[in-house]
């Protein structure tokens, strides 16, 4: 493993990058061009602003516990929370795609697009990468935040992550991508917060908020394709159209807890047409959406563990109504209060098929996310936050 350096003031490519006062590289892709070996570190001076005309890609892959890594540094090129700032001129459609490669982390990263309708996409998902992993960046100004284009078939996470003023946040995917949101903001986005088709999407504590331009743009929505949903810990306010929305779904099992779903254009959560999901409920808190809170759930199976926390709406007698005790609604203070019935309440059923939800940092695994088990060591995530 070896530490690399660039410095977009005061570097120059003619440099080994080796040290960040003396002998820093210029320009990114000088910089990923020398991480040849698993769990190198490339780091990214926050000496200025960066501006590229071309597309950057990954040179080689890193391993499964050993991932090479792109992280913004500060001016001393120590990994500290300081954000290196990399700005599209609008030249290319990408700002960064993989190339095929794996086991990557991009961390502690401001990435400005050249404008939706100039810039296609931050970020670019390309068919057979894995273990692709980005913390701590904020993306804006470009149609998609991420676009996995049809045929997309890699693995991609993303830890408190910001989106904002896309055509969409993330977008579609193939049968087989699957895609972990967690601690994310998708903010004043045009169509769909998440837009995807991809196998398996878990989306925990993240905030959907000024979404949409139309009723038919959702926070999170799914099409053919899906496999596995689950949305916890999460708030959907003031989305266009439905909080979340469901197409195509036979088949399909999703889980919803501890989410706040309020003031959406239409409906909280939706089913279209007459194929509906298998559908496992926990305490789940829906406030003045603008048809209705539920629509399309079909038949639900008692044992799926249904808990409805509203206070006013019984949910069609599948759920209980039950005033959840905010601290002050009024206020738009949504705090449980000390004694709320909803505390501690949002676990999985027992007999879901979901398996482990977060990866483990020895390995191992099971359920639908098998191999992601092990994917991301948890000390390196800590070391980049």
């Amino acid at each position: 493993m070896a530490n690399w350096y660039v410095d977009g003031v005061g570097g120059s490519d003619s440099n080994g990058g080796t040290d960040p006062a003396s002998d820093a590289k210029l320009t990114i892709q000088a910089g990923l061009n020398l991480a040849a070996t698993a769990g190198d570190i490339v780091h990214i001076m926050a000496t200025g602003s960066y501006t590229i005309s071309a597309r950057m890609t990954f040179p080689s892959s890193g391993t499964v516990l050993s991932p090479k890594v792109m992280v913004g540094a500060n001016a001393s090129g120590v990994v500290d929370g300081t954000k290196a700032t990399i700005t599209d001129d609008g030249s290319d459609t990408f700002m960064l795609n993989p190339n095929n490669r794996s086991f990557w982390t991009i961390a502690n990263i401001i990435w400005v697009g050249a404008g939706q309708g100039v810039s296609s996409g931050i970020l670019k998902g390309d068919s057979t990468a894995r273990g692709i992993v980005v913390v701590n960046c904020d993306l804006s100004a470009a149609n998609d935040g991420m676009q996995m284009s049809t045929g997309t078939t890699g693995t991609y996470w993303f830890f408190k992550c910001t989106f904002t003023d896309h055509n969409f946040g993330i977008r579609r995917g193939a049968a087989d991508t699957k895609l972990v949101c967690k601690d994310c903001t998708f903010f004043d986005i045009d169509e769909m917060g998440i837009d995807s088709l991809g196998d398996v999407t878990i989306v925990d504590g993240c905030v959907f908020q000024s979404i949409g331009t139309t009723a038919a743009h959702d926070g999170i929505h799914t099409d053919a394709g899906l496999t596995h949903l689950t949305v916890v810990n999460s708030t959907f306010d003031n989305i266009t159209g439905d909080g979340i929305g469901l197409v195509d779904t036979t088949g399909v099992v999703v889980a919803f807890l501890s989410n706040l779903i309020f003031s959406n254009g239409v409906v909280g959560i939706r089913t279209h047409g007459s194929n509906h999901p298998v559908m496992y409920f926990g305490p789940m808190w829906f406030f003045n959406n603008s048809s209705a809170n539920l629509t399309g759930i079909g038949t639900v199976d008692s044992y799926h563990q249904l808990e409805y926390i509203d206070g006013t709406d019984a949910g069609g007698g599948l759920f209980d109504a039950i005033d959840p005790e905010y601290e002050n609604t009024v206020g738009n203070d949504y705090t449980l209060s000390s004694d709320s019935p909803a505390l501690g309440t949002a676990v999985l059923p027992v007999n879901s098929s979901f398996g482990a939800l977060v990866p483990s940092p020895t390995g191992g695994g099971g359920g639908v996310l098998g191999e992601w088990a092990g994917l991301v060591p948890i000390t390196k995530i800590s070391e980049l936050t």
